[in-house]
């Protein structure tokens, strides 16, 4: 379970200089296993704005990291935000960062530096990803089953009603 978050340059830029940022952010992720999200992937679009996305999961899981990586390197929200702040640090390119969950920008980076909103957005998302966390696949399943009504012989009241349809 995860959701995607979308980060988004605030101004548009040369195509050059987006160049540059795709580059850098490709080293960047290097440094990281990227278990518990996928890494930054920026694309440019026609209005010179760039932006990518990347899908996370609420729980890193440790069994997957290589021998030789630690906890410390793996790629999760943390080090996707710190990916972008670092790019903001370098290249002068400030972020705005939403995700699935809420219709609005829920922070940004400007200067190289993640604002008190996206934090505290970020916070509560490993809140929820360690609660989520505390539960195992038998906690999770139910002793009853709800039962679906075959929709052909169901003669039970609509729920939607369409015109011309009876």
């Amino acid at each position: 379970m995860g959701l995607s978050i979308h980060y988004r340059s605030i101004q548009p830029m040369h195509p050059a200089a987006a160049f540059e940022i795709k580059r850098q952010a490709s080293e960047l992720n290097e440094l990281y296993a990227w278990t518990g999200c996928e890494e930054v992937v920026l694309e440019q679009r026609t209005d010179g704005i760039l932006a990518g996305s990347s899908v996370t999961s609420f729980v890193v899981d440790a069994e997957f990291l290589d021998d030789d990586a630690s906890f410390d390197s793996a790629g999760d929200i943390a080090r996707l935000i710190d990916v972008l702040c670092e790019l903001s640090r370098c290249h002068e390119v400030d972020w705005e960062i939403e995700h699935d969950y809420e219709a609005e920008v829920v922070g940004c980076i400007r200067e190289g530096i993640a604002d008190v909103e996206l934090i505290e957005e970020l916070e509560t998302i490993k809140t929820i990803g360690e609660m989520l966390g505390d539960f195992d696949d038998e906690e999770l399943e139910t002793d009853r089953m709800i039962e679906v009504p075959d929709a052909e012989n169901y003669e039970g009241p609509r729920l939607l009603k369409f015109p011309g349809l009876d």
